[in-house]
């Protein structure tokens, strides 16, 4: 219709290892894997974008992926060492939904939210790492003044698999920015990441940031 569409693609892709996938050893953390084999994927998705009412932006798309040998990283294979293997054949399942909408002239709010099935079908044993079940983001921008921009974006985490024995904890964090332009070519910005000062970690044994302040000046000429 003149207000939205749907669209469905079907693509095959390859994922070739990299020299560093195949031969480094990350300074003595990882065995070199030279027999490492190309992933392979046949995907599938189907896309609704769209204008549900004046004002508002929506999209929701469905997706399906076969894939074959896929490369991960595979923690403890001697001992400390990890390695990048070839895991098994592994299906994709997902949803992605996203929405915005633009209230006023200077009020937009926005939110996105994603939920992927991993199932590795022929090894169910071996956790397929660095993907969490369910993200979801949502940002605030208000433009009071033309001189004014306030940004507040929160982003929600489910627990991920590091490896196959440990399961990092879902997080939810906040980030505020405040940005003001006192003349034509100058920004000044004032903010803060992790507000709540959470504790958490995308990759085991490599805590990110805590609360973090930042002031940036710019000057365009």
């Amino acid at each position: 219709s003149e207000n939205a569409r749907v669209y469905a693609t079907i693509a095959r892709k390859s994922r070739l290892p990299t020299l560093k996938d195949r031969y480094s050893q990350r300074l003595g953390t990882y065995i070199a894997n030279p027999d490492l084999q190309p992933e392979e994927s046949l995907n599938y998705e189907l896309v609704y974008p769209g204008t549900p009412w004046a004002g508002a932006t929506a999209e929701a798309a469905l997706f399906y992926s076969d894939i074959k040998d896929k490369i991960q990283s595979v923690a403890n294979v001697s001992g400390i060492l990890s390695q990048m293997q070839n895991v098994g054949e592994v299906r994709s399942t997902g949803i992605e939904l996203g929405l915005s909408n633009e209230f006023t002239g200077w009020l937009a709010v926005g939110a996105n939210y994603t939920w992927i099935d991993l199932d590795n079908r022929s090894n169910p044993s071996r956790k397929l790492t660095d993907v969490p079940a369910h993200k979801l983001t949502a940002q605030v921008l208000a433009h009071p003044t033309v001189n004014w921009d306030l940004i507040a974006f929160a982003e929600y985490n489910s627990s991920r698999w590091a490896s196959d024995t440990v399961e990092l904890d879902g997080f939810t964090t906040l980030n505020l920015k405040a940005a003001f332009k006192p003349s034509d070519g100058t920004v000044l910005e004032a903010g803060v990441t992790n507000v709540a000062d959470k504790d958490y970690e995308l990759a085991e044994g490599f805590p990110s940031p805590g609360r973090t302040w930042l002031v940036r000046a710019d000057y365009f000429f």
